[in-house]
């Protein structure tokens, strides 16, 4: 079995990250995640990847090949919109939980209004329930990080731009 962290390109084809020899998916342990976030960010340093989510165990090569052939223009596409760039997390803070939807829809619009300052340095952004991610490109990390400290805002990042692949996994 083969686990993969990572797909990226060398030579200008789409290759996968892998560790070999696995008898299957590790525990998510404090250790095997660590070793998964160093290994990807890494790869990351180096170029651009698409992290895979943590866990993801192929059979063989020929299963990886497959993979890489039948999600070709995912992946191309997938590495394009992350080139150059990392992610950013903020932590929303807890609110009370709405008790209609309205009240649901108008928590979710003011905090994308009092968030809209980092976003327009983003080169995406995914709300989600109690964070936000963004993409910001690398040349723009000082930028947004000083806004995020003018906006009294602790960030988390840099960080691989999982957030941003989906949840790619075998």
């Amino acid at each position: 079995m083969i686990y993969v962290y990572a797909i990226g390109e060398h030579a200008g084809r789409l290759t996968a990250f892998v560790k070999r020899g696995v008898s299957g998916a590790p525990a998510p342990d404090p250790a095997t995640l660590l070793e998964h976030d160093r290994v990807v960010y890494s790869l990351m340093q180096r170029d651009t990847v698409v992290p895979m989510r943590f866990g993801t165990v192929l059979d063989d090569e020929g299963t990886i090949r497959s993979l890489l052939l039948k999600r070709r223009k995912e992946l191309k596409g997938l590495l394009a919109h992350v080139r150059g760039r990392v992610e950013f997390g903020v932590r929303s803070d807890e609110v009370a939980a709405p008790v209609s939807g309205r009240d649901y829809m108008h928590v979710k619009l003011e905090a994308k209004r009092s968030l809209a300052p980092l976003a327009e340095l983003a080169a995406d952004t995914r709300v989600r329930r109690k964070d936000t991610a963004y993409l910001v490109d690398r040349d723009l990390v000082d930028a947004f990080e000083e806004r995020a400290r003018s906006m009294k805002l602790a960030l988390t990042g840099p960080w691989p731009p999982y957030s941003f692949t989906g949840a790619l996994d075998g």
